[in-house]
């Protein structure tokens, strides 16, 4: 919930700092670059606030179009924070 979302975030900063280090390879370093979008599940079945996780507009407007099986409405929850996640940069 609201209480795991500061823990959640530091772990992503984590994943994403061990991720900006460069990888070593044979001929010199491959650097890389990586978006990081997180959904939780406490939150589900109902839709929240628009912007809030990276869910839209629309799915904010309109709760009916998150689905109702919660293990699917948690996939489609993580879809949009991937997506939100990458237009963030």
């Amino acid at each position: 919930g609201a209480a795991d979302a500061p823990a959640a975030a530091a772990m992503a900063d984590r994943i994403l700092s061990a991720l900006a280090a460069p990888f070593p390879l044979a001929d010199g370093a491959v650097h890389i670059g990586a978006s990081l979008g997180v959904a939780h599940a406490d939150a589900l079945p109902h839709a929240p606030a628009a912007g809030a996780g990276g869910v839209g507009h629309a799915e904010a407007a309109d709760p009916s179009r998150v689905p109702h099986d919660p293990v699917a409405a948690l996939l489609h929850h993580a879809d949009l924070a991937m997506y939100h996640a990458k237009a963030l940069g």
